[in-house]
């Protein structure tokens, strides 16, 4: 017995020392050891839940044991329909991740004091727990060591690219830099466990929180030319979080569109394609300001219909090339006009890297926990509560019907503003399939006029750019109520008299346009389709006209 106390006592010294660097620099952040230590009291002491802790394990290229903890919780007496898995600190440097996620644990077993009661209450009656709250449990140790730039696991391959074989990037197996996705799909013990457990469990919520950037993402990472099934209930679950939780400050959407850069092989396209999990969401929730204020930007963007400022836009540029995000102005410097500039973990600035993934000051650290911690909560609620809505009738848009579900109460004033406004804009996300393909199919008139306008003049620039075939009837030719979409988004040219009118008519069609960008397309700094070019090109002629 006093053998056991004195090797549990050495341990605990020896993890003492391994945590030195983060315990002095910031010691208000728990260890893994720590953050294990108090689950497990937690779950002996969490009134009315059922909590169950185990361990899953799994083995390295080495033949080593790597350990995750995993929990269940559920309200005693409760049915819940719903399931939500979460994962924690799949990167090992982003500590604020497990932080919100033992926040949370607090708060459902009445241990916080920042959540509202009914909230948990609420939920905790109609969805099941199953949480990995410490993703990555050896490099974890690496960065409370000091190595604050510590992205991978033990064998220097990043979690969150090792999901499969599907959509991994091979030309980076092995590379020494932070996204390696390893020798194959699901070679790490990590990412087996969490794959097993997520077929296991079969959630309907599936949400991987990092840091680092400031977003609510759906699938896909791999790609922004596919858009997931069921995008648009995703979307309208998100729009209430990001108004609550980042005062609309945090854009909500496709993943690779809105963070830059493609996340070829990670879990929540694993998850979507595989379950065919109705909700799947990486969220980022936290960067540092210098970083923070160019999500900002792209979000206002998307809201407000308009393109990001310039230094956004160079810095969504660059993370297309992988320069590699930091808060130090010299080191973007640096780094400008490289093809290439991923770098080894072990080259890149700690100072940096612990500012850009992690809040520096107690206070701030315990208000971000605590935000979000309630926005997994209110996610959920959203989730158990959310009705599917039939496409919108003309001049109603998602972003309308998105706020009247985040706004309930205010239903009645929306609906005379809504019809107020419905020359201006229609959603083209709502639109069936059937009517996209219909109206793409309509045959094109030849173009028959000598007298350039500016809005010839806009699709001169498209055909130009894109080699298609100008539709002289796109922005003259009336169209029947047969068809709706049209009807509400062209301009008709008979009514035509003035340039004023010209203009009034054509903004409409380009507010229908930012309709559709504003819930889930993203904004590229150079045109990217020819959905963009046109609205661009409209933009610059009338501007100045």
């Amino acid at each position: 017995m006093l053998a056991f106390q004195g090797l549990a006592i050495a341990m605990a010294c020896m993890s003492s020392v391994e945590a030195g660097a983060l315990r002095e620099a910031y010691p208000w952040y728990k260890t893994g050891d720590e953050i294990h230590a108090e689950i497990q009291s937690l779950s002996a002491n969490c009134p009315g839940v059922q909590f169950d802790m185990s361990m899953r394990s799994a083995n390295d290229a080495d033949g080593t044991s790597i350990d995750l903890d995993v929990l269940h919780l559920s309200k005693q007496g409760a049915a819940p329909s719903k399931k939500a898995m979460f994962v924690f600190g799949e990167h090992a440097r982003e500590l604020i991740s497990p932080e919100s996620g033992l926040q949370l644990l607090r708060d459902i077993c009445g241990q916080g004091d920042s959540m509202d009661s009914e909230l948990v209450d609420k939920v905790m009656g109609t969805t099941s727990f199953v949480i990995i709250p410490n993703g990555n449990p050896v490099s974890r140790k690496k960065v409370e060591a000091g190595e604050y730039c510590k992205r991978t696991n033990e064998e220097n391959v990043d979690l969150n690219r090792n999901f499969g074989d599907d959509h991994r990037d091979n030309a980076r197996a092995g590379a020494d830099d932070e996204m390696n996705p390893g020798p194959r799909g699901f070679s790490e013990p990590e990412s087996q466990i969490i794959r097993d457990l997520a077929l296991e469990e079969k959630p309907d919520i599936f949400l991987s929180i990092h840091s680092g950037a400031y977003l609510l993402g759906t699938p896909f990472g791999y790609t922004a030319d596919r858009k997931a099934e069921g995008e648009q209930p995703m979307m309208e679950v998100l729009k209430p979080i990001s108004e609550k939780f980042c005062s609309g400050g945090c854009p909500f959407g496709d993943l690779a569109g809105m963070i830059g850069y493609k996340s070829q092989g990670c879990d929540i396209d694993y998850v979507k394609e595989q379950l065919d999990t109705p909700f799947v969401f990486t969220w980022e929730i936290y960067v540092g300001p210098d970083i923070r204020k160019y999500y900002e930007d792209e979000a206002a963007s998307r809201s407000e219909g308009r393109e990001m400022n310039d230094d956004a836009k160079q810095f969504f540029w660059g993370n297309q090339f992988g320069f590699l995000q930091t808060s130090s102005q010299t080191h973007r410097q640096q780094l400008r006009g490289q093809s290439k500039a991923m770098m080894p973990e072990s080259a890149e600035n700690p100072a940096d890297c612990f500012s850009q993934f992690n809040p520096e000051s107690e206070t701030e650290t315990k208000m971000v926990a605590e935000n979000w911690a309630q926005a997994f909560m209110t996610l959920c609620d959203e989730v158990a509560n959310y009705k599917p809505h039939a496409a919108p009738a003309p001049g109603q848009d998602m972003a309308t019907i998105m706020d009247a579900r985040s706004h309930p109460h205010d239903s009645s004033s929306k609906s005379s503003e809504d019809t107020s406004s419905s020359t201006s804009s229609f959603d083209l996300a709502a639109v069936s399939k059937e009517e996209k393909q219909e109206i793409s199919a309509k045959p094109a008139a030849p173009a028959t006029t000598t007298t350039t306008t500016p809005v010839e003049g806009a699709q001169s620039d498209l055909m130009t750019l894109t080699g298609a075939t100008p539709d002289a009837t796109a922005f003259s030719a009336p169209h029947t109520q047969s068809d709706p979409i049209m009807a509400a988004a062209t301009p008709d040219a008979t009514a035509t008299s003035t340039p004023e009118s010209k203009a009034s008519k054509v903004l409409a069609a380009l507010s229908a346009i930012n309709s559709w960008q504003s819930i889930g397309s993203s904004f590229k700094a150079t045109p990217t389709s020819a959905l963009d070019k046109d609205e661009r090109a409209l933009s610059n002629d009338w501007a100045s006209a």
